[in-house]
C-alpha cells in the first residue's frame, strides 16, 4: 500500500494497520442497552477485565457493573460466517464500571454456540487519575482501582480536611468575639468592631 498508487475500494483494516477496536467498517445497528446482546456483550467485557485484574485482586478491587451507555451490532458482510456455518455476530459496547465510574469500549463476537470473545483489551475512555497508583504496569492501571489510596492522594485529602476543620473553627471563634463585643459594649458600632478586629490580629500573630 502506498500513497502514490490508486487506494483500491476493497481495502481492509488489515492491511492498512487499523486495529479492529477502531475499524469503522460494517454498518453500526443502534441497539437498546436492554437487548439481550448488549447485555451478553457487557457481561462479557466485565468479565474479561476482572480476569485481567486477578492476580492485583489483593491491590485492587473488583469491578462491577454499572450501567451500559451504548450498544450498536457492526454487520460486516464480508466475513460473520464461519468454516461450519455458524453466523456470529459483533457488538460493540459502551459500559460504566464501579468503583469510580470508569468507562469502557469494546467489541465483542458472539457465536451461534454460545461462546463469547472479546476482540481486543477493553479500552478505557475516561481518565483515572491517582486511583491507581499501587501498580506500576500501565495497561494494569487501565482496569486497576486502588484499595487503598495512594499517598499523594491521602496527603491531599488530610489537608483538605484539616482546612474545612481550621474554617469551622475561625467561624466558631469570630462569632464568639462578637458576642463578647455585644456584650461588653452594648452593641455593634464602629468603633467597637475595629476594636474587635486589632484584639483578633493581637491573638492570631505568633508570639
Amino acid at each position: 500500500m502506498s500513497i502514490f498508487k490508486n487506494i483500491p475500494e476493497s481495502r481492509t483494516c488489515e492491511q492498512v494497520g487499523i486495529p479492529d477496536e477502531l475499524c469503522m467498517r460494517g454498518t453500526w445497528k443502534e441497539l437498546s442497552v436492554h437487548d439481550p446482546l448488549a447485555k451478553r456483550a457487557a457481561e462479557t467485557i466485565l468479565d474479561q477485565m476482572n480476569s485481567i485484574l486477578h492476580e492485583y485482586h489483593h491491590l485492587c478491587h473488583n469491578l462491577t457493573f454499572n450501567g451500559t451507555i451504548s450498544a450498536h451490532e457492526i454487520i460486516d458482510k464480508a466475513g460473520s460466517n464461519n468454516s461450519s456455518g455458524c453466523l456470529s455476530r459483533t457488538v460493540a459496547v459502551m459500559l460504566q464500571v464501579q468503583p469510580n465510574d470508569a468507562r469502557f469500549d469494546a467489541r465483542v463476537v458472539l457465536s451461534c454456540d454460545g461462546s463469547a470473545r472479546v476482540l481486543t483489551h477493553p479500552t478505557r475512555i475516561n481518565q483515572y487519575g491517582n486511583t491507581a497508583n499501587c501498580v506500576k504496569s500501565e495497561f494494569i492501571r487501565l482496569y486497576c482501582y486502588c484499595r487503598r489510596p495512594d499517598a499523594s492522594t491521602r496527603s491531599h485529602d488530610s489537608l483538605l480536611q484539616f482546612w474545612h476543620l481550621f474554617s469551622a473553627a475561625f467561624l466558631i471563634f469570630f462569632i464568639c468575639c462578637l458576642i463578647r463585643l455585644y456584650r461588653f459594649s452594648g452593641g455593634l458600632t464602629v468603633t467597637s468592631l475595629c476594636g474587635t478586629v486589632g484584639w483578633l490580629r493581637g491573638s492570631l500573630s505568633p508570639h
